[in-house]
């Protein structure tokens, strides 16, 4: 395949396939250009023409702090999210540079782009275990244009070199917002966010956040000395309402195509989440993980008899495709051949009744 015809591949199953165009234009209510779009994939800049709606999407779901209730606890601003829907980026202070001295502000030599992580009410992710070493800074005001990568997992942004095929390789995808959130196949999504726009505008952090309710002081410290608000997230109490959602959808006999798609990724992202909270203690592991979630999808393959002949066969193949195109350390990559087979299923569930 020559490197045109390879880059409009990328293109059109990583940036703008069919699904991903309809969600944009419906969440913006805007028309996205076709006869400008196609231009933009000859001319090998699809990703710079199309990086400013997914971050216009971008900003339409970031919660807005300014209109949630705020509380003064030991002379600090509180926000509580204790089940409410939310969507912010996080990014943690001293990841790299393991400095908690480090400015989070843009600096005149430092890296162009800050790596950061989508976390809502539906996938907080490996960050959820990290408060206890870590300031983890809060992000819900997105400068315009300040979007340059993102993928449902680890895309190593900060080493790209600004090859698609390195982009390829590292499971860059551009989904809408709530759509890259439920579908993370790892531990966490990747967002990279440009420290300072065209307009010279810096992406900084809106609030301090802490996933235990009680605050520790050196958290409280820090939101004191920048003046933020810490947004306290209840993890525990998320993590059940989405064990509870997944219970209605396993229990459900005749799920529609679109339910069943929803129990996948939300199978995928809950034991993600027990993973990651669990780090600490090293009581689950990656291979319980894996276990976990090839159990519950094996048993939801039986109990719907999917096959190839099946009404949800195309969104069991788009599950498969999705994460074997998350590659490097997607956990999906792992269990992706051994799912969803096509065979018929009958005699194995006629063994189980």
């Amino acid at each position: 395949m020559e490197k045109s015809e390879q880059y409009k591949d990328y293109i059109e199953k990583r940036v703008v396939d069919q699904e991903r165009l309809s969600a944009l234009e419906n969440s913006l209510d805007e028309k996205i250009p076709r006869d400008l779009l196609s231009q933009s994939i000859i001319e090998h800049n699809a990703e710079e023409f199309m990086r400013h709606y997914y971050c216009k999407e971008l900003q339409s779901n970031m919660t807005n702090l300014s209109s949630c209730k705020h509380e003064n606890f030991d002379g600090v601003d509180v926000i509580k999210f204790d089940g409410n829907k939310f969507a912010m980026l996080v990014s943690a202070l001293g990841a790299y540079s393991h400095d908690l001295k480090v400015d989070f502000k843009p600096q005149k030599d430092g890296s162009k782009t800050l790596a950061t992580s989508l976390i809502t009410d539906e996938f907080m992710g490996h960050y959820s275990n990290k408060n206890k070493n870590l300031f983890l800074l809060g992000y819900t005001k997105v400068p315009d244009d300040s979007l340059y990568l993102c993928g449902p997992q680890d895309i190593c942004s900060i080493h790209d070199d600004g090859t698609f095929e390195k982009r390829t390789k590292m499971g860059v995808h551009y989904l809408p917002a709530r759509q890259m959130a439920r579908q993370t196949s790892c531990i966490y999504n990747e967002y990279a966010m440009l420290r300072t726009n065209a307009k010279g505008e810096e992406i900084l952090p809106t609030c301090v956040i802490s996933f235990n309710t009680e605050i520790d002081d050196k958290t409280k410290q820090f939101a004191r000395d920048n003046k933020l608000p810490v947004a306290v997230i209840d993890w525990e109490k998320y993590k059940q309402i989405q064990f509870q959602k997944l219970k209605e959808l396993q229990d459900k006999d005749n799920p529609t195509p679109e339910e069943l798609e929803n129990y996948l990724y939300g199978v995928v992202a809950y034991y993600e989440e027990l993973l990651c909270g669990d780090l600490n203690k090293k009581e689950f592991g990656w291979s319980d993980c894996l276990d976990k979630i090839k159990d519950k999808i094996k048993s939801i393959e039986l109990k719907l008899n999917i096959n190839e002949e099946s009404v949800y066969w195309p969104v069991c193949e788009k599950f498969k495709n999705f994460h074997k195109s998350t590659t490097n350390d997607a956990i999906g990559r792992l269990f992706a051949d051994e799912i969803f087979t096509g065979k018929d299923n009958s005699k194995e569930i006629a063994m189980m009744i």
